[in-house]
């Protein structure tokens, strides 16, 4: 799987899980978003600086 089908595949799960909870489901689905690109940057920072 590559890059892009793994991001639509979070974006299809993020709008199903947000669209079948409620506020709780929203806030989670929010938070694992913020989680994910925060590890996104890492991951960006350590390939571009070669630092871990």
């Amino acid at each position: 799987m590559n890059l892009k089908a793994a991001l639509l595949l979070l974006v299809v799960l993020v709008i199903v899980l947000g669209a079948t909870g409620g506020d709780d489901s929203a806030a989670a689905v929010g938070n694992a978003i913020g989680e994910a690109a925060h590890f996104v940057k890492v991951a960006w920072d350590a390939m571009v600086r070669n630092e871990v």
